[in-house]
């Protein structure tokens, strides 16, 4: 795949989440599962049409995340 111009930016809701030290399962359906680690930031405020210079200012924290994916699903 070509590096994108920007980097790529996508959600993670609560409930598509795992707890810490607790197992990620790998559906029955895939035999492709993989994972990777990547930086999460924390949004603790709503925000729309936010500039550059307040965009921090939404952010609650951050952290390191631990992404599953189940890549024949995904591409």
């Amino acid at each position: 795949m070509a590096t994108p111009d920007y980097p790529t930016v996508f959600a993670r809701f609560n409930t598509g989440l795992v707890g810490h030290g607790r197992p990620l399962i790998r559906p029955r359906s895939s035999d492709q599962f993989d994972y990777e680690s990547e930086l999460a930031f924390i949004i603790g405020r709503r925000a729309r049409h936010v500039g550059e210079e307040a965009a921090l200012d939404r952010v609650a924290g951050y952290s390191i995340f631990n992404d599953g994916s189940i890549r024949d699903v995904q591409l």
